[in-house]
């Protein structure tokens, strides 16, 4: 028997393991951990396998953040090209007043 750290990574998992259930990996050792892609469990019978986020969330998550990033990126070029467009008359009065002589 080998007692070894285990990895299993998944958006949401299909089967069920417990607290002293017998198992069998199926997988690849990296980096000292085993990194399981599928789970036998001997006590039950039941196969415990990791599932992905669907393709479709993955495409909407990215496209959000997309979106998010051009408008900040828009909103900072609008606003440097609207800054180096005014004239000094353009300026509040306070910052217009001569400098003490």
């Amino acid at each position: 028997m080998l007692f070894v750290p285990v990895e299993m990574q998944g958006y949401t998992f299909e089967g069920s393991l417990a607290e002293g259930d017998w198992v069998r990996l199926r997988g690849s050792l990296k980096r000292g951990t085993f990194r399981a892609s599928e789970v036998e469990n001997l006590t039950t019978g039941a196969t415990v396998r990791a599932k992905r986020a669907p393709n479709a969330v993955a495409v909407v998550v990215g496209a959000v953040f997309l979106v998010l990033f051009v408008a900040v990126v828009v909103l900072i070029v609008v606003m440097v090209v609207r800054d180096s467009n005014r004239s000094p008359n353009s300026l509040p009065a306070a910052a217009v007043t001569a400098a003490p002589s």
